[in-house]
């Protein structure tokens, strides 16, 4: 049997919003032995994941990514974290500021 995955992202990055019966309808027209609880596995995965939002039974929503966060460090910090540095070579360590958290 083909893998039907592919084809599930497809549906997932048209779509904001489909059903059950529209992903298999759609996915038995490029696999046609594609068996229902294969699709719904392939659905439940990206649910746990995180890619997919099950908003009631049959019905599947794309989920909006967040961006990943990213520190640009403020020099006060670098300037610690080289101090530390030179005194301690061999520690491992971490310097943040919980302003910003």
């Amino acid at each position: 049997m083909k893998v039907i995955s592919p084809y599930i992202h497809t549906i997932v990055e048209n779509n904001d919003t489909f059903t059950l019966d529209e992903a298999l309808r759609y996915v038995r027209q490029r696999v046609p032995d594609a068996s229902a609880s294969t699709v719904i596995s392939n659905l439940h995965y990206l649910a746990e994941k995180g890619e997919l939002q099950r908003v009631r039974r049959g019905v599947y929503a794309k989920t909006n990514h967040k961006k990943k966060f990213s520190l640009v460090p403020e020099k006060s910090l670098l300037k610690k974290a080289k101090i530390i540095a030179k005194k301690l070579p061999y520690t491992t360590y971490c310097v943040w500021n919980v302003a910003i958290l």
